[in-house]
């Protein structure tokens, strides 16, 4: 978990704060899975509805999402991100893709793969929601022996 929450750190010292992170994920979101009543969102990206709805307001008054009628129910909206709000997200996505190459660039084809591999694994793992088959997992990962991090940080 230190390794994860040190690459995070990493990354983000690495390209700056040129847009907030919260504000992107709702833009991300939007870009994916396309138009989105504020109460899916809010479940998606895993806040509340109230702080949905500031993010919501602030990025409508950038420009970077809009508000849609929802054709199927009329007391009802929906959210989808405009074309600046994608602009944006792409530029945020580059950043970030320059900012891991400049450190992985210099890797051989073989570690970069075992990244990419190990990453997905993760991310997949993490997708899949606790439950009774994964019971198995968690008591491994309750008994296997910790390694702590013996390095020292510069």
């Amino acid at each position: 978990m230190e390794a994860i929450h040190d690459l995070l750190h990493g990354l983000k010292r690495s390209v700056g704060d040129s847009a907030d992170r919260a504000s992107m994920s709702v833009v991300a979101t939007l870009h994916r899975a396309g138009p989105l009543r504020p109460s899916d969102l809010a479940e998606r990206i895993g806040l509340d509805g109230s702080t949905v709805s500031r993010h919501v307001s602030h990025l409508v008054d950038q420009g970077l999402v809009e508000r849609a009628p929802d054709l199927e129910d009329a007391r009802a909206q929906l959210l989808l991100a405009t074309p600046a709000g994608r602009a944006l997200l792409d530029r945020f996505w580059a950043e970030r893709a320059a900012a891991l190459d400049a450190v992985v660039g210099t890797w051989s084809a073989t570690d970069r793969r075992r990244l990419v591999s190990l990453l997905r694994r993760l991310a997949d793992a993490l997708a899949v929601p606790p439950g009774p088959e994964r019971a198995d997992d968690r008591a491994l990962h309750r008994t296997a022996p910790r390694h702590h991090r013996t390095e020292s940080r510069s």
